[in-house]
């Protein structure tokens, strides 16, 4: 019984995922027509234009943990914006992905401290340190803990975990208010580089 239940831990472990949120109010073959909800969502500091890889613009009215997309829709549609929110989940454990997963994380955290109107900036050298230090642990794949086999040796993640990685050691050591919409705009580009790797 207990064996069984120690499985069934580690099973739990293996498949736990994190969820974010993007809410968009827009997809546009024309800037113009893109900059101009962007106008509307003054409101929202994060809002950004994103150009994808066939030459149109989505309006990216925020990403945020999934508990907090459907406050944003609301107030959107309050004010007579039509916006959609996307799911996204990224699986956490020792391989690229779980790291990915980590790294969101701490940005995050770093960026809700930012928001404190309190806050005017905060240093993250230990932050930097620890995500440079991050490196696939072959020990931990062996031992075979909180591990989603199929993601080990998947050398898209790891392209995109080693992007990130580089991305974070190029902020500045101590990040201020002004950061915040360039750190949103990276993780949208990691997430959505994520979705690409799992749905081809």
């Amino acid at each position: 019984v207990e064996e069984v239940i120690k499985n069934n831990e580690k099973e739990e472990k293996e498949y736990k995922e994190v969820i974010y949120s993007i809410i968009q109010s827009g997809y546009f073959s024309e800037i113009e027509n893109a900059n101009h909800i962007l106008t509307k969502l003054s409101d929202f500091e994060n809002a950004f234009i994103f150009e994808d890889e066939t030459g149109k613009f989505r309006v990216i009215v925020d990403v945020v943990r999934s508990d907090d997309g459907e406050a944003i829709l609301g107030l959107l549609k309050e004010m007579g914006i039509d916006s959609a929110k996307v799911d996204y989940s990224i699986k956490e454990g020792q391989n690229s992905e779980g790291y990915i997963a980590e790294i969101i994380k701490g940005q995050f955290e770093i960026i809700n401290t930012l928001e404190d109107e309190t806050v005017k900036e905060i240093d993250i050298v230990e932050f930097k340190e620890w995500v440079k230090a991050l490196e696939l642990s072959i020990e931990a794949i062996n031992q075979g803990e909180n591990i989603n086999s199929e993601d080990i040796n998947n050398a898209d993640k790891d392209i995109i975990l080693e992007d990130y990685k580089g991305y974070i050691e190029g902020l500045p050591n101590k990040v201020e208010t002004k950061n915040v919409k360039e750190q949103i705009k990276n993780i949208y580009s990691v997430i959505i580089s994520l979705n690409k790797v799992d749905n081809g």
